[in-house]
């Protein structure tokens, strides 16, 4: 089955009573007469670029999180490539496409876009024939249009918008494939020793010590892995699963040193100053915790990391005497 794109009108609600032309045609099961429908051309910013939905400088694109926002430019770049080698069409924010009122040289027809008409009910966009597709992509971001019915409900758009991208099987697979990965994450977390569930919860800022019970790391790491993006901290914006599953991933010697680091960073062994610079005492050692940890992890580095150790272990002695 090809894939589609669809535009719906938006329901809405009247309470009884309310005398209106809107109203009387709600209870009847529609949202405007039968048979009109609402024009739409690609929107146009004031600083004379078009609202595409495939320009990777769109202001819009930074109201996302810094990780989607670098998985939504990577979706661009890829899409609007496929749809112009598709096409022969450029497909940039200043393109003549999307300009109803463009003329070729010398009078010479050329491609552009149509004005779109949208219907009560669904409007849909099978994205077998390239230049459907695109004409949703640039519905999808238009600022008549809302960009989800969820967003509609959240006030995100005004009470005067009529349509919405219906993109429920694609929310839900969304869900479906966030579920997969935190169940993943969460069996990772099952077969982990003890030791190894304080080193990544220490990684990700959590508060445990080394007496801090197994059931408490289980729970934090557990929260952890099913939050929502990271709101606060050195990881803010971040996925979290991506996060547990990238120091899940590393190797043993790896992951130690970095343990080792942040527990002497969190013992005042080491001190990090202004841009990120370590020091012990008053002197700097390094000029960031990536330089120390790879220092630690090389060869040369080895006899360091052992008196880096004992020095850990001394502290923590002292702290508990």
């Amino acid at each position: 089955m090809a894939k589609m794109g669809k535009i719906s009108s938006i329901k809405k609600a009247y309470p009884k009573g309310i005398s209106s032309l809107e109203a009387s045609l709600s209870d009847k099961g529609y949202d405007r007469f039968p048979g009109t429908y609402s024009m739409m051309l690609p929107f146009r910013e004031m600083s004379g670029k078009y609202r595409t939905g495939l320009d990777v400088d769109a202001g819009y694109l930074n109201k996302l999180s810094p990780e989607n926002k670098v998985l939504k430019v990577k979706e661009i770049i890829e899409t609007k490539k496929r749809l112009e080698e598709a096409t022969g069409l450029d497909l940039g924010p200043r393109s003549s496409y999307y300009n109803l009122a463009a003329k070729g040289k010398d009078g010479e027809p050329i491609t552009k876009v149509s004005a779109v008409k949208l219907y009560q009910g669904d409007n849909l966009y099978t994205f077998n024939d390239p230049i459907q597709e695109i004409t949703f992509i640039w519905l999808s971001v238009h600022p008549q249009i809302a960009s989800s019915y969820k967003a509609y409900e959240r006030g995100e758009y005004t009470s005067q918008t009529q349509f919405y991208v219906n993109s429920e099987d694609i929310e839900q697979e969304q869900i479906f494939s966030k579920k997969v990965l935190q169940n993943k994450a969460i069996a990772e977390l099952e077969d982990m020793t003890p030791e190894k569930k304080k080193k990544i919860a220490r990684l990700l800022g959590l508060p445990v010590s080394d007496n801090t019970k197994e059931s408490q790391v289980y729970n934090l790491l557990d929260s952890w892995i099913k939050q929502g993006d990271i709101r606060a901290g050195d990881f803010k914006g971040q996925n979290p699963i991506t996060l547990f599953n990238k120091l899940v991933g590393l190797d043993n010697k790896l992951l130690e040193v970095k343990n080792l680091v942040e527990q002497a960073i969190t013992n005042s062994i080491y001190r990090v100053h202004k841009a990120g610079r370590i020091y012990e005492g008053n002197v700097e050692l390094f000029k960031s915790k990536d330089e120390l940890i790879e220092y630690l992890y090389s060869e040369k580095g080895q006899e360091d990391f052992l008196a880096l150790t004992d020095k850990l272990e001394a502290k923590k002695s002292m702290t508990v005497q």
